[in-house]
């Protein structure tokens, strides 16, 4: 009877341990689903809310496309060079004021718009031989509109690339960029 006693023990000990293994493993393997189910919904989340944040900031849309020539009108640019007269448009959502260039008409370069070509730096300015209509106008754009107009750049007629950089002295901008590239020839008048 001893025997079949400590048989009896030792089999409801074994199956306690193995009851008790069971449920450890569950627990553990439970915990591994939670961690690894929380770590893809907190990735999916930063991703989410990194999302927002992006799209619901202000921001400034700059979409350009130019025109390279040699002679326009009156306009002859110096010996070498040519114009890349760029059509900008600037849209302004989110802030409360974008100014596209400085009211001190005794800077020369009143645009706070330049070209970076081979880390030169050429600065935009009207056409004289184009009409005020067509001209990037000098303003503070206001949140949720659009201006656009001509800015003209002298540049060296072998450039190859360039980069168009908006660069007011104060503000920190979050500024998009949209090249539409540009067309090469002799701009006349129908053109612009």
């Amino acid at each position: 009877m001893k025997r079949l006693v400590s048989a009896r023990s030792l089999l409801a000990a074994g199956l306690a341990i193995i009851a008790i293994i069971s449920l450890a493993t569950i627990v553990v393997v439970q915990q591994i689903a939670l961690q690894r189910g929380f770590e893809g919904a907190s990735a999916a989340l930063m991703e989410n809310e990194s999302h927002v944040s992006t799209s619901m900031g202000p921001t400034i849309s700059i979409t350009y496309y130019g025109y390279t020539f040699t002679e326009f009108s009156d306009c002859k640019p110096d010996a070498g060079s040519i114009f890349l007269d760029l059509w900008i448009s600037i849209d302004n959502q989110g802030y409360d004021n974008v100014p596209t260039a400085s009211t001190n008409f005794g800077n020369s370069y009143p645009y706070y718009f330049y070209l970076d070509i081979g880390n030169q730096q050429y600065n935009g300015f009207p056409l004289s031989c184009q009409s005020s209509n067509q001209r990037l106008p000098i303003t503070n754009v206001v949140n949720g509109l659009t201006v656009s107009g001509y800015l003209a750049f002298e540049i060296p007629a072998n450039f190859g690339s360039y980069t168009l950089i908006y660069q007011p002295p104060a503000g920190n901008y979050n500024v998009q960029y949209v090249d539409e590239g540009y067309t090469t020839g002799t701009v006349t008048s129908e053109n612009t």
